[in-house]
């Protein structure tokens, strides 16, 4: 009883020293029971019969070391109540306040909607990209790193003690250290043995420390990568026999198709060996570098199969179209002429007599024109064969056209060194998006070894040549510090001009840097002008965060 007492008597200080806030419990409406924690009930509330809810927790299974430590964890709720990824602590609030000998206090805290990391992966990994679930394990990643900025080691890390909230990682609490690491008890960590450090399997004293959190997140970094908890069967519990195993070296298969830098990584921090984990830190910039990376790549995707865009244009008259430069006919402008071009019958027939003139432009247009159905049956190997003559005359466009097919399989079998050998053509004739195409291949590691420093020498190349993807490229190389050296300001710079010139991608980026103040000073109204412009051109990601903000306002 004298626990409670202490506990008592600590809040009742707190509240009327003010230095927890106090909610009336009769504010709080629809209150239901969502789960159970280590010391109660959780419930979800509604606040003054509002849409904004809240969470309570109970606190019933009190003794003196969780009393302590529940100080030790509000105390330290209160000081960090800023960062994102740990979830915020509101106040305190009183049920039964008229029974002097019977209050029941709860504590009042921000409510995860998506319930704990565990469930949320269960009903929405297959709608979660590979960059979703970097920014999962980045932001576990950072909230552990700042508690060990802090001096502390969170003693129950797993997924069903991890929350989220909006796509967001929470921290409810930091696993009432003392408790837990004074006491192990093997009937109320069986289900969380997958987690533990294999340390404490073999010697039950050892103190778990930072190197034990950074072996839970690799298993945790895992557990994002497959969408279940590891060694996982339905009907079936976890034993002692499963935390023999996993001290002998017993590990998850790695998931197929999974990236090889993040599958490094997280077999790195569940080694057994403590020394042989990265501290949280490195751990946190490598997830960082994955994301940087991710972007660009999903970047890359997108434009893949679009018909690209170049901001120079290529005057063309019937007088002067034998002497074109084949070094400045860009696919981008030949693809827009497409669109302009009558799709009846006449207009084929008009092509395909200039065809037999071998005009250089005709040719190319009748090979789009096969390629993608304008105005005669859809007709790719015929495409290829048109784009492959003009390439073998060494038309710098034929040549950016034959790598693309070759690519992505249009009209030819997929051969990977054949679509860098063409691009490498066209690049050397002087077309910018060959040489975009050829920065993505160095960047990405498909057909060709990955050289970030040789992408980004690309991709400046078709930047000043003014290809509005290279200058993307730049501001993301320079915000990633892929192939070169982090620089905030040229990373601004080039998103700003390509934001001006209409990239969507360049405009969501540019509207982080506002909102998170990265290498410019922050500015919200800026962040949602940006996010507005990129969502209304139909990016997702960008309508999402700007919903995000305007919630905020």
């Amino acid at each position: 009883m004298s626990e409670i007492n202490e506990w008592v008597n600590w809040v009742e200080d707190a509240l009327s020293k003010k230095h927890i806030k106090h909610y009336e419990y009769n504010y709080f409406s629809n209150i239901q029971e969502i789960g159970i924690s280590s010391i109660g009930k959780v419930y979800r509330a509604s606040w003054k019969n509002s849409d904004q809810y809240v969470a309570l927790k109970s606190l019933v299974n009190l003794d003196n070391i969780i009393v302590k430590e529940l100080v030790r964890e509000l105390e330290f709720q209160r000081e960090v109540a800023f960062h994102n990824n740990i979830i915020s602590f509101y106040g305190i609030t009183i049920s039964d306040q008229e029974n002097q000998n019977d209050k029941k206090y709860l504590l009042v805290m921000e409510y995860a909607d998506g319930g704990s990391l565990k469930n949320y992966l269960k009903e929405n990994y297959n709608n979660l990209t590979w960059t979703d679930k970097y920014k999962l394990a980045y932001q576990l990643a950072c909230a552990i790193a700042f508690l060990h900025d802090e001096g502390i080691v969170h003693h129950d890390l797993n997924s069903n003690n991890i929350l989220v909230h909006q796509g967001t990682i929470k921290l409810p609490d930091f696993g009432l250290s003392k408790k837990i690491d004074d006491e192990y008890d093997e009937q109320s960590n069986l289900p969380k043995i997958p987690y533990i450090d294999p340390k404490r399997f073999s010697t039950r004293s050892y103190p778990l420390n930072e190197k034990s959190n950074v072996y839970s997140i690799g298993v945790l970094l895992w557990e994002i990568s497959k969408g279940r908890p590891p060694f996982y069967s339905e009907g079936e519990s976890y034993d002692n026999n499963l935390a023999m195993q996993i001290l002998q070296g017993l590990r998850e298969k790695i998931v197929p198709d999974t990236p090889v830098d993040y599958v490094k990584l997280y077999t790195e921090c569940w080694e057994n060996e403590p020394e042989n984990r990265p501290y949280i830190h490195k751990v946190v910039e490598r997830l960082k570098s994955m994301i940087s990376q991710s972007s660009t790549t999903l970047y890359q995707q997108q434009n893949e199969n679009l018909n690209l865009t170049a901001t120079e244009t290529t005057e063309y008259t019937q007088s002067t179209s034998s002497t074109i430069s084949q070094n400045i006919l860009h696919e981008s402008e030949l693809n827009l002429n497409i669109k302009e071009l009558d799709s009846t019958t006449s207009a084929i027939d008009k092509q395909m007599n200039d065809l037999k003139k071998s005009h250089i432009l005709a040719q190319y247009f009748v090979g789009k024109c096969y390629q993608n159905g304008y105005g005669i049956m859809k007709n790719e190997e015929l495409a290829f064969q048109y784009f492959e003559k003009l390439a073998n005359d060494n038309y710098a466009i034929g040549q950016l056209d034959v790598g693309y097919c070759y690519n992505l399989g249009i009209g030819i079998k997929v051969d990977l060194k054949k679509a860098i050998y063409w691009y490498e053509k066209s690049a050397n004739n002087g077309n910018i998006v060959a040489i975009y195409k050829l920065g993505q291949k160095y960047i990405n590691g498909m057909g060709i070894n990955k050289d970030y420093k040789k992408a980004f020498e690309l991709f400046e190349k078709s930047a000043e040549g003014g290809y509005l993807d290279g200058i993307v490229m730049i501001g993301a190389c320079c915000s990633g510090g892929i192939g070169t050296n982090v620089d905030w300001k040229k990373a601004f710079e080039s998103f700003q001009k390509a934001a001006n010139l209409g990239s969507m991608i360049a405009q969501y980026n540019l509207a982080n840097m506002y909102k998170n103040g990265e290498g410019i000073e922050r500015d919200i109204s800026k962040a949602i002008y940006w996010f507005k412009i990129s969502a209304d051109q139909g990016y997702s990601n960008a309508q999402k965060q700007l919903e995000k903000l305007m919630k905020n306002e």
